[in-house]
């Protein structure tokens, strides 16, 4: 996305295929059409234009990275509010967010892999915000092969750490 953004040679019209949105490969691949102007989510080019996005099917898509160290809260809710009544899909990584709200979608991921740590496989939303609820739900959300993990938890009866819901309606 950012060799696009600095392309100057892109002309209203044009469709650019992406092979990733930060690097080559990480997930993030996507079809864009250039404009002058988009109400719709899009990436500013250097030339004045917008390269509005054609597929929108998984986070990466809007930035997420899923490496469990950046936050990816912004970019996870730009890719639930360009879908709705859609689906949006969590390719396998661990996305460190907070607060989303959700209505209308279909959150998907790659599946649960239960292990000695498992937050580290699979499709996994992390949460260390410990007052706002990871999802604030409302109509038609569905979810589907996603886990959720704590990492204040310490797996014992005694002493828990209080968490807010995780998702509240």
């Amino acid at each position: 996305v950012d060799a696009m953004k600095k392309n100057l040679k892109i002309k209203t019209g044009d469709i650019i295929i992406t092979t990733g949105y930060y690097s080559a490969g990480d997930g993030g691949s996507a079809i864009y059409l250039v404009k002058s102007f988009s109400g719709k989510y899009h990436e500013e080019l250097n030339n004045g234009l917008v390269a509005e996005l054609v597929t929108m099917d998984n986070v990466r898509q809007f930035g997420a990275k899923g490496d469990g160290i950046t936050n990816d809260t912004e970019a996870i809710q730009n890719a639930i509010n360009a879908v709705p009544n859609g689906k949006m899909y969590f390719p396998t990584g661990t996305y460190l967010c907070s607060n989303i709200y959700a209505e209308n979608v279909a959150l998907v991921g790659n599946g649960i892999v239960i292990d000695e740590e498992p937050y580290s496989k699979g499709s996994v939303l992390l949460s260390t915000d410990m007052i706002n609820p990871l999802i604030n739900a409302s109509i038609g959300l569905t979810i589907d092969g996603l886990s959720f993990y704590y990492p204040y938890q310490t797996g014992t009866t005694e002493n828990p750490i209080p968490y807010p819901p995780t998702i509240k309606a």
